[in-house]
C-alpha cells in the first residue's frame, strides 16, 4: 500500500483535481481501517466527480463504519447526484 499511495500523492501534488489520486487514497486509508482519513479523501473525490457509483459506494460504507448512516444513505440516494 506504501508505494500506491505514494503514487496518489504525488498524482495530486500534480493535480489537485485528481480524482483517481483522491480516490485511491481513500481506498488505501479504507482498507487500513483509517475510516476517518478516508472519508476525507472520498469526500474530495466526490467533490470532483459525484456521479461515479463505486466511489459513492466506497464513501457510503465509510460512513456506516463510522455510525454515520443517515450520510451514507443521503450519499446513495437519487437526490446526491443532483447536489454536485
Amino acid at each position: 500500500f506504501d508505494k500506491a499511495a505514494e503514487s496518489y500523492t504525488k498524482a495530486i501534488a500534480i493535480n489537485k483535481n485528481s480524482y483517481n489520486g483522491w480516490f485511491g487514497l481513500g481506498q488505501i486509508n479504507e482498507r487500513r481501517e483509517r475510516y476517518s482519513i478516508a472519508e476525507v479523501h472520498f469526500r474530495k473525490a466526490y467533490e470532483i466527480n459525484p456521479l461515479c457509483v463505486p466511489l459513492r459506494c466506497h464513501l457510503a460504507s465509510v460512513l456506516c463504519y463510522r455510525q454515520r448512516f443517515k450520510d451514507a444513505l443521503r450519499i446513495l440516494s437519487d437526490e446526491a447526484t443532483t447536489q454536485a
